[in-house]
């Protein structure tokens, strides 16, 4: 059978088939890049102008925890052992008691807690008394109630949450001693980002569709620049390295500066406590096994879940926060509240998508973070951007195209002078300025 079948050239008979050179393509000029937003929190920070200039690649800011009101304890065999907190059970472990406490004070542990083992006790709760604290400022002797029969109980290694209460004092009595004030240091390094724009002359002088290749290969490494620099707010660990001769930084990243397992950052600098961080006994209000900020679901997110750790994160800080989440828990989410609450998407001053969810206890503006792909396609980070920035070095007159502030910027014509072609940089030193550490929180263990 004479003639062609099928696509153009695929199969034929009688004849060759067509010069394939030959063929005329409908072929657009303008070249499709996927156009996602690959840096809304660099995007947030740099709209809302939250960057300094830093003196000094290592730069440090100090914070003034606040007074604690509120927290858990549980039992203690009197050594550091935990132990069932039974009725007649007097001593306690609070973490870091003796930085907020002092013999005198009392203690309001609420009565119907989730942990509590015992029925009984006054609908009012159990009141204690501080009787003293030891010099490890975890295991608190306390005076309990006569009648046991109202105190509260608990499995050995099971919280019960308490609250503070100042204690009465007599008439013509001396004042207190006061208890002293923590100053946190939180230290930082800005890290250097170097990508590179090479096009050869020849490649420049060709004339193919697509446009300028010098100007695409620009934005290309624009773009890339802008997601690794997302990426290393999230994910880089606090190091210091020399490498001939030369120190390589690298910033702390968002998830290093909730957890930090030690007393210590990891450099050489181990004098410097990582702020917010008092070693792998501290309980905090969010999860409470010697991490910062950080909540564990450890299996399937619920609503109840989801509004606990709502009311905790939005405990400090403003009343509206920014929630970086992975794709993988939008959908969850979503699902999770389907005829309940609706997400609805608006487009920002910013330039990119978010959804605005609300509660009692504040709003939660939901984006969507392309540096939680993969391992943290579950994860939700909710930040409070005000408290939030970058830092720069300001390099002196001298430096060429690189003097001055050492924002992200291309950096033109740094081939060498026999290069036939064009070679720039997208060039930048600087480091995310984390402050305010208990105004942030990072949900994360979400399974399916």
């Amino acid at each position: 059978m004479a003639g062609y079948m099928g696509s153009l050239g695929t199969s034929y008979a009688g004849s060759a088939p067509p010069n394939q050179d030959l063929r005329i393509f409908n072929l657009s000029d303008k070249v499709t890049m996927r156009h996602i937003s690959a840096a809304p929190l660099l995007g947030i920070l740099t709209a809302k102008m939250n960057r300094r200039s830093v003196t000094d690649p290592e730069f440090k800011h100090l914070e003034d925890e606040e007074r604690k009101f509120s927290g858990k304890l549980k039992g203690d065999n009197g050594a550091g052992v935990d132990a069932a907190l039974t009725t007649s059970l007097t001593t306690l472990n609070i973490a870091d008691a003796d930085d907020f406490l002092q013999p005198g004070y009392r203690l309001h542990i609420g009565k119907n807690q989730t942990n509590q083992t015992n029925t009984t006790g006054r609908l009012s709760g159990e009141v204690v008394t501080v009787q003293s604290i030891d010099a490890t400022g975890n295991i608190v002797t306390v005076v309990r109630d006569t009648d046991t029969t109202y105190n509260m109980t608990a499995g050995s290694a099971a919280y019960l949450n308490y609250s503070i209460l100042s204690p009465g004092h007599a008439e013509g009595s001396t004042s207190p001693d006061a208890i002293q004030d923590i100053m946190g240091i939180g230290q930082q390094y800005t890290w250097i980002s170097r990508q590179t724009v090479n096009v050869t002359g020849t490649q420049m002088g060709t004339k193919m569709y697509g446009g300028s290749r010098l100007k695409r290969a620009r934005d290309k490494t624009w773009d890339f620049s802008m997601r690794d620099i997302e990426r290393q707010f999230f994910h880089s660990v606090l190091s210091r390295t020399s490498v001939n001769g030369k120190y390589k930084r690298t910033m702390r990243g968002i998830f290093d500066w909730m957890w930090t397992p030690t007393d210590s950052p990891a450099d050489p600098d181990a004098s410097v406590v990582a702020y917010g961080v008092t070693g792998t006994s501290t309980y905090d209000l969010v999860l409470g096994d010697g991490t910062s900020r950080i909540y564990n679901v450890g299996g399937t997110l619920t609503e109840p879940n989801w509004y606990d750790f709502v009311e905790r994160t939005m405990e400090y800080g403003n009343d509206h926060k920014i929630a970086f989440c992975g794709g993988m828990f939008l959908s969850k989410f979503d699902y999770m509240m389907s005829g309940k609450v609706r997400l609805v998407p608006r487009k920002t001053k910013w330039g990119f998508m978010v959804s605005d969810w609300e509660a009692n206890a504040g709003m939660i503006t939901f984006v969507r973070e392309p540096a939680l792909r993969g391992a943290h396609a579950m994860d939700c980070v909710v930040l409070d951007v005000d408290y939030l920035g970058y830092a720069y070095l300001n390099v002196e007159e001298g430096a060429g195209e690189y003097s001055g502030p050492t924002i992200l910027k291309l950096i033109k014509d740094i081939r060498a002078k026999d290069e036939y072609g064009a070679k720039e940089e997208v060039f930048g030193e600087l480091a995310i300025d984390l402050n305010f550490l208990k105004a942030h929180s990072w949900l994360t263990g979400i399974t399916m």
